[in-house]
């Protein structure tokens, strides 16, 4: 995997949350092949994609697009130590 600059992100939750449907917000790729812990297990999760598109629980699992609509990753998990948005998420590349 190359590091792109733009990356796009589909996602569905703000219809839940806000009555919004298809929503797209974009961001850079700022790291490749990080490593986080898992949430549900401690486990390490490895070679993940960190980008600061807005991830938001609601959007695990939802697509990481890069600027020509190329599937590159799936939303997994976001820095938050507060509980509010700090702009770091992770995806799992789909070449994995």
């Amino acid at each position: 995997m190359f590091m792109r600059a733009n990356k796009l992100k589909l996602v569905n939750p703000n219809r839940t949350y806000f009555g919004l449907d298809h929503t797209l917000t974009t961001g850079v790729i700022s790291g490749l092949r990080r490593e986080i812990s898992s949430a549900a297990t401690g486990r390490p999760i490895q070679d993940v994609i960190q980008t600061d598109a807005a991830i938001n629980p609601g959007n695990s699992g939802g697509p990481l697009l890069d600027s020509s609509g190329n599937l590159i990753g799936i939303n997994t998990a976001i820095y938050s130590p507060s509980g509010a948005s700090s702009g770091v998420g992770f995806s799992i590349p789909v070449d994995t």
